[in-house]
């Protein structure tokens, strides 16, 4: 009964190949139902990336949100398994998690909705021809160690017919991509990688940028030409990250993320804002305390308004030093003025912070770069936070002073990473390896930033930090003073 049922879907299948071998719209259209969904058919982009594999088989792909590309990755799933006999397709994507809930929760919903899914024995990450365990689909995760076992994932496979799809590959290690390259030698073998175009570097975003061009179609895609996507999405993402910034680019137009995007300040930038910018500006004071670890100096930057109107650099200071030297300067620098000290709180920082609040000579605001962003939908910290206000405001900051020399190569160095849901840092260990050292003086610019961001917010994130083994919760009026009306 079993070899029955087999031979069966075989010669479904062969049949099926003959009419709609390079047919996917075709397919789409002769067995997949619709009823119930947003639109009767899928969208001219979808029906544009199914032709594209057909015709081209090594396909690129560069998305905004919400136009259905892990959807149609799902559909041509299932045309190449019942079009192309005894074909086998390897899926994979950053991490498992993204695989599991992503693509691998698309496929059964267009199962469900297949007329041919008798032919199917559907799994939670597998799916396969009845009777034919050899001709399937499957997930396989990127090995945390990309060095080892990379055949496992894509290279190891063979099949009189192949096609490899990699969900988000902008995230994927570049060797996995390497692997493929033993792929693409056989006629019959289609490679589909499709992606938000979130990644400044890595194999996919040479591919996509014209750097490695070989046998790659490459297409982007806008989510405003798609009507999959409501106008209400592009709105909410000019609202949460700016018209001008790389979420936007990437998430809405489908463009590459530029280089200059993807850092806080690119260095033609600071050259012109640096020469063009030298108003001493009046309004109150904010020091950002950046206070160095056991190695680090502690770095104080002064800024007046939107002037940044001194600097001061302690090697080496111990905790109540450092804290003298914040009263000397209050003391004899601003003490007829309106100051607040906005001091990061971390380590030896919690010290000075909590010694500086005790002596109540002027506001002070005990910043955690790591605790969630007071915009904490937005941002992955409050770090990312503040360095990305730094990026929107830098051209409007003047510098009466010359900086440190060291600011420039932070500033144009620290990079965004795009590819996460929010928006985010790149590893601050990782930063510190290419640098040589910590970026102290953009640090302590960042949190001057601070005090705007408390006033303009209509809420709070109340953190908690560890002191002496024990949590202990800051509370509004202690954690940002005279603001805490604001907020």
């Amino acid at each position: 009964m079993r070899k029955k049922a087999s031979s069966k879907a075989l010669e479904i299948c062969v049949n099926l190949q003959k009419t709609y071998e390079n047919d996917f719209e075709g397919w789409v259209r002769e067995f997949i139902n619709f009823d119930g969904l947003k639109l009767p058919f899928i969208t001219d982009q979808q029906i544009d990336i199914g032709n594209t594999l057909v015709e081209d088989r090594f396909l690129a792909i560069a998305g905004g949100g919400g136009l259905g590309k892990t959807a149609t990755a799902a559909l041509l799933i299932l045309w190449f398994l019942t079009t192309h006999p005894f074909s086998k397709i390897p899926t994979t994507a950053p991490n498992g998690h993204l695989l599991r809930d992503i693509l691998w929760s698309e496929i059964p919903f267009w199962v469900h909705r297949c007329k041919l899914k008798n032919l199917f024995d559907v799994s939670t990450q597998r799916i396969s021809v009845k009777g034919f365990p050899n001709w399937f689909a499957v997930a396989r995760t990127v090995p945390k160690d990309t060095k080892k076992d990379i055949n496992d994932t894509l290279a190891g496979f063979h099949a009189p017919y192949l096609l490899i799809v990699v969900d988000e590959a902008s995230g994927v290690p570049d060797p996995v991509f390497t692997a493929l390259d033993g792929a693409m030698t056989s006629e019959n073998s289609y490679i589909l990688l499709i992606s938000n175009p979130v990644s400044t570097a890595g194999y996919y975003y040479n591919i996509m940028s014209g750097t490695i061009n070989g046998t790659w179609t490459k297409r982007f895609y806008s989510s405003k030409e798609s009507s999959l996507v409501d106008a209400a999405y592009e709105q909410r993402i000019i609202e949460t990250y700016g018209k001008e910034s790389g979420m936007y680019k990437a998430k809405v137009l489908g463009k590459l993320i530029e280089l200059s995007d993807g850092i806080i300040v690119s260095p033609q930038k600071y050259d012109e804002v640096l020469l063009r910018n030298r108003e001493f500006q009046d309004g109150s004071i904010v020091l950002g305390i950046d206070v160095g670890g056991s190695s680090d100096s502690s770095v104080i930057c002064h800024r007046q308004g939107n002037s940044v109107i001194a600097w001061d650099i302690f090697p080496r200071l111990d905790t109540d030093d450092l804290v003298e030297k914040v009263e000397g300067i209050w003391r004899f620098k601003y003490k007829q003025k309106q100051l607040t000290a906005v001091v990061d709180a971390i380590g030896k920082g919690d010290g000075v912070y909590t010694k500086l609040n005790k002596k109540g000579l002027f506001e002070v605001i005990g910043h955690i770069g790591s605790e969630k962003a007071i915009a904490e939908k937005t941002y992955e910290n409050k770090r990312t936070e503040l360095y990305d206000k730094v990026s929107r405001d830098f051209e409007n900051l003047h510098f009466p002073v010359p900086p440190p020399e060291k600011l420039k190569k932070q500033l144009t160095n620290i990079r965004f990473d795009y590819s996460k849901e929010k928006v985010a840092l790149e590893d601050k260990r990782t930063l510190i390896r290419r640098l040589g050292s910590s970026p102290d003086e953009a640090d302590a610019l960042s949190l001057t930033e601070a005090v705007q961001i408390v006033v303009k917010k209509s809420s709070v994130y109340v953190p908690q930090r560890k002191i002496a083994g024990r949590k202990k919760t800051l509370s509004r009026g202690n954690r940002y003073g005279k603001f805490s009306k604001f907020v």
